[in-house]
């Protein structure tokens, strides 16, 4: 357990004083469960790209962000699943390195993602917090369930028997049995189709460029406040196949044809942390730790620059955010409730990582819920407290 010696109180009450003034993983590994709809060229993409939303909704005080996204393959907050393993059939069949499995409830296959403990994969609870806030404002987001699983006929190790299976050796991951993983969580992919001309090419944040607007797409506006979304996520690692270009859930005709694109963010575990160090690494720092997420939101107020340090190969780096992006994200932002705040961290489990920091007599004690929703009003505060340029 790593304490985080930063008192929050403290640093909250730091932020908004100063908003007074003027002044890895590598790919998924699950790219394969988002099918295209045809083999794009690049002109074609290029289009898709050029002509992308970031929004899909505008619904958010009805949003439920303890329940999540509803429809086939949800499931209940810290629902006890049962289901069965699922036995690798080829090499290299789920990539990344975050703990993973297929496993199946009846027909369906799930993908299962899991920590062997509380605390040794923080970006198991980055996934959470990420696709529920995305969600919560309206941008496209997977879907990711936290829950309890029970897994039948798995292995002891079922990663190793993924990551290290070899074709036409036995099954890998000790022997098979009942097993439980209490700190997982079930990935359900967005539903649009990808539109890619090659495998794993995402979209990096250097090619939306705010010429973009006006061809259709996405306004200057919009493109901004997907920055600062991410500026304030402190999302690290923004490698291009962490970026998913797709085609909105029933916009696609039988031909491929697309009639309305959408831009989003994939891979959301290195989130809610301090970011990438100076030299871009990603390091525990940058999963969530309240402590960690104490840096502002701006590197400099007066140009409105994002502070956001990126991974080595990250495509967003230190963004400058116009008025218009900084007033469309800050919208949204202050129409999430108390209790929506509150409900967003509970599902996240931040919790169960038992991370403390110093009180202000310099005792260590736990970290709180509530500790965590007043350092995001702070970061909604900063975000308020200074007009950017055009």
């Amino acid at each position: 357990m790593r304490a985080s010696v930063r008192h929050v109180g403290l640093v909250v009450a730091v932020v908004l004083a100063g908003c007074s003034s003027n002044a890895d993983d590598g790919a998924t590994g699950d790219e394969a469960d988002v099918k295209s709809g045809k083999s794009y060229s690049e002109a074609e993409r290029d289009h898709y790209l050029h002509t992308a939303k970031v929004f899909v909704d505008d619904e958010i005080a009805s949003k439920d962000l303890i329940a999540g996204p509803q429809g086939k393959g949800a499931h209940a907050f810290n629902e006890e699943v049962t289901c069965t393993f699922v036995e690798p059939e080829k090499e290299n069949e789920l990539g990344g390195t975050t703990s993973k499995f297929d496993c199946k409830i009846g027909e369906d296959k799930v993908r299962v993602k899991y920590t062997p403990d509380y605390n040794s994969n923080g970006g198991l609870y980055g996934e959470i917090l990420g696709t529920r806030l995305l969600w919560a404002l309206g941008f496209a987001a997977d879907r990711i369930y936290p829950v309890r699983v029970t897994c039948l006929e798995c292995p002891e190790d079922p990663w190793a028997a993924y990551h290290d299976f070899k074709v036409g050796e036995g099954p890998k991951g000790g022997a098979r049995a009942t097993r439980k993983f209490p700190y997982a969580v079930l990935e359900e992919k967005y539903d649009g189709k990808k539109i890619e001309a090659k495998d794993s090419q995402g979209w990096s944040f250097e090619e939306i460029r705010h010429d973009f607007a006006g061809e259709g797409g996405a306004s200057l506006a919009e493109i901004d406040a997907l920055k600062l979304v991410a500026v304030l996520m402190k999302y690290a690692d923004s490698k291009a196949a962490n970026q998913r270009l797709v085609c909105l859930p029933g916009a696609m005709d039988d031909n491929g044809t697309c009639a309305k694109s959408i831009l989003m963010m994939q891979d959301l575990g290195v989130t809610f942390g301090a970011g990438a160090t100076w030299f871009g690494f990603r390091l525990s720092h940058a999963d969530p730790d309240v402590g960690d997420w104490t840096k502002g939101v701006w590197a400099d107020r007066g140009s409105c620059e994002g502070a956001l340090k990126s991974a080595s190969d990250g495509t967003l780096k230190n963004p400058h955010i116009s008025e218009g992006g900084r007033q469309m994200l800050l919208a949204r932002l202050s129409q999430l409730t108390e209790k929506q705040l509150h409900d967003l961290f509970t599902a996240g489990r931040v919790l169960e990582r038992k991370q403390t920091f110093a009180d202000d007599s310099g005792n260590e004690r736990l970290v709180t819920i509530d500790d965590w929703v007043a350092l995001f009003r702070a970061h909604v505060q900063e975000i308020a407290s200074v007009t950017c340029p055009p």
